[in-house]
């Protein structure tokens, strides 16, 4: 180089005029990472599928709620309420397994 002084070259008129206006100063920041276990958009996003399991819960939980209040109302009106059909499976699940042991029993003393 001929000149040694660069910063007065830099900073005349002609250079200048060449150069773009700087801009605003903005950085880009990194999208905001959202927790799909808490918004059902992003989640829904991920696993389309999760839609419809969320809708079978909701619905499933709607219908224990009206079984559960019709219930409670026929308890209020003094009516008899028929136990469900896993109460009497259980119930004979139960009277098997008793008679199961008490026959174990008279095996295990005899």
């Amino acid at each position: 180089m001929a000149n040694p002084d660069l910063t007065r070259i830099l900073s005349s008129d002609e250079i200048q005029s060449a150069l773009r206006d700087p801009g605003p100063a903005r950085q880009s920041r990194a999208p905001r990472r959202k927790n799909p276990l808490k918004n059902i958009n992003f989640l829904v996003k991920l696993n389309p599928y999760a839609k419809v399991v969320r809708r079978q819960e909701l619905l499933a939980k709607e219908a224990r709620e009206k079984k559960k209040a019709a219930l409670i109302e026929a308890k209020r009106k003094g009516e008899k309420v028929p136990p469900s059909p896993q109460t009497a499976k259980k119930k004979a699940i139960k009277k098997r397994i008793g008679k199961e042991r008490a026959k174990f029993y008279k095996t295990l003393l005899s």
